[in-house]
């Protein structure tokens, strides 16, 4: 990816509206893929706490078969219905504490929200945009009150 479509898509996904309840300052990133069972075979993760929501984006998924037959050359696959990055919304889990994770965060299991990406450019403005979508949601949102 060019830098010039990595800036445009960080411009794109930074607009929006005033009324953070969870400020950037606070958003907390990790180095990992933080959804999908292959998630460590992906070449391409984000994840970020956004206040209790985990926003997680994977994609450039490689089997591990296919690495081990291809090595770097291996292409990648699509992770879903005619995609090949995916983002996805949870309440995130308690950090880990196993001392070799580096306590991040790992999702609850249970899918808020979801973006379908096709490009690098595409799956960083989508995580940008639930990111900044998730931090106005309050803590309470989604629960069930009855």
């Amino acid at each position: 990816m060019k830098i010039e479509e990595l800036e445009a898509a960080e411009r794109a996904a930074t607009q929006r509206a005033p009324g953070l309840l969870h400020p950037r300052e606070s958003w907390v990133w990790q180095g990992s893929a933080a959804h999908f069972i292959c998630g460590p075979w992906c070449r391409f993760h984000l994840a970020t706490v956004v206040g209790q929501w985990l926003v997680s984006t994977v994609g450039e998924y490689v089997s591990a078969y296919d690495t081990k037959m291809h090595g770097e050359s291996a292409q990648p696959t699509t992770i879903g219905h005619k995609r090949l990055y995916e983002t996805m919304v949870f309440r995130a889990g308690a950090a880990c504490a196993e001392p070799e994770c580096g306590g991040e965060y790992h999702a609850d299991g249970q899918e808020l929200d979801f973006a379908p990406a096709n490009t690098r450019a595409e799956a960083y403005a989508a995580h940008r945009r639930l990111c900044e979508l998730w931090a106005t949601r309050p803590i309470s949102w989604g629960v069930d009150a009855s």
